[in-house]
């Protein structure tokens, strides 16, 4: 199992304000569990009545009850999904910068010490925040924090940040901490962070392999929740695709698997040999490349250089790229790419030293519902007499 000790910056989201963006610490897990059957980490009894407990205070109608009950109800709303959230009763008493420590005691120190609560602390002011990081720009952070023998979580933690907000004397707009709550409460359930159309949005990286932008840009709007910037005006105040895809891979409902696609391979260096782990892989559909997105990290699940999408559409045509992830705090470490990035392309897939293998080119993957697409496996490029060495 990750440490939650190393894995607090993957836990937080952070604000970047350009189109106005903020700083929240790939589809995937926020931690692992060997003792699961798939090596995740996530809560028992397909994840029904995942407990929590809320502060006292806040910030009426940016940071407070209804708005926490209400962010909790978007992920609840996944219908793929069998997740559920119990409100446990008010903590009682008003976590601040004097009495908060306790509270991230095993978070911060690996302990495992249970105390029947699971606290969604308002730091109304951001002292807490400033007293943990600085001045930072982080918006909040969550992590199950306590488990049983098993390594299943039984309690969790989570931090929000409101005095970043224009109620709470700083600069974010209040509504949109809405999605800071929504994400943090991702990565409550077990969500790690991701990237599909963050960068594309927030960095202007391209929408294909770069540097083909293939579907030009995604709309400003089309950010997934689980991307580790709060971009303003980003609609990360619901999941998108790629977070419901693997919400519902951490708790499936009866027909999930059996009605949507998935896409899985093997990530390889040139030699064809050494799978890698560390790579993010998007997965676009041809008709709809934004609102139908879903990516993974190789190896994020424990299997070494193995990617699974998961949720795809049945009957859709999709197009998978490996991507370099250029910002952020990820629970599997991204590397730097060997190669240049490409679309996966069939037959012609190689290492573009024993025969051509163009990165512009794709293969369309038609899903079926049930029935897994297998071995779609991608080489990296070696490189050539005269190509710049990648950078990471």
């Amino acid at each position: 199992m990750r440490k939650l000790t190393t894995n607090l910056r993957q836990a937080a989201v952070t604000l970047t304000m350009g189109l106005a963006s903020a700083s929240v610490l790939a589809s995937g897990p926020l931690n692992l569990n060997p003792n699961d059957p798939d090596g995740v980490e996530r809560w028992p009894n397909g994840g029904v009545n995942i407990p929590f407990n809320v502060d006292q205070g806040g910030i009426p109608g940016v940071m407070d009850k209804a708005t926490i009950v209400a962010a909790f109800a978007a992920w609840e709303g996944v219908s793929t999904s069998t997740a559920t959230y119990s409100d446990n009763g008010d903590l009682g008493f008003d976590e601040d910068v004097t009495n908060y420590f306790p509270v991230v005691d095993n978070l911060f120190f690996g302990n495992n010490n249970s105390d029947g609560l699971s606290p969604v602390v308002f730091d109304d002011d951001g002292s807490i925040f400033l007293d943990l990081f600085g001045a930072s720009g982080v918006l909040g952070f969550a992590s199950t924090d306590t488990r049983d023998a098993n390594g299943t979580p039984i309690e969790a933690v989570c931090f929000l940040n409101g005095g970043a907000t224009v109620s709470g004397g700083g600069t974010y707009p209040d509504a949109d901490f809405f999605g800071v709550q929504v994400h943090e409460f991702g990565h409550y359930s077990g969500l790690g962070h991701t990237v599909v159309n963050g960068q594309n949005v927030g960095l202007g990286d391209t929408s294909g392999p770069t540097p083909f932008n293939t579907y030009g840009d995604s709309p400003p709007d089309q950010v997934e929740t689980m991307y580790p910037f709060a971009l303003v005006g980003g609609g990360q105040l619901t999941p998108h695709a790629d977070d419901i895809g693997f919400y519902s891979f951490l708790y499936p409902s009866a027909t999930y698997f059996a009605d949507s696609g998935t896409i899985s391979g093997t990530i390889y260096a040139s030699n064809g040999t050494t799978p890698l782990t560390g790579v993010n892989v998007i997965a676009r559909n041809v008709a709809d490349p934004f609102g139908d997105a879903v990516s993974a990290s190789s190896g994020d699940r424990g299997d070494t250089g193995v990617y699974p999408i998961n949720g795809l559409t049945p009957g859709a045509q999709y197009t998978v790229h490996t991507d370099q992830i250029l910002q952020g705090g990820f629970s599997t470490t991204p590397i730097g790419l060997p190669g240049p990035e490409e679309f996966y392309n069939g037959a012609n897939e190689s290492n573009n030293i024993t025969s051509p293998d163009d990165p512009e080119e794709s293969v369309n993957i038609t899903t079926a519902a049930g029935a897994p697409n297998t071995g779609i496996d991608v080489i990296f490029n070696a490189p050539a007499a005269g190509d710049p060495l990648p950078v990471g």
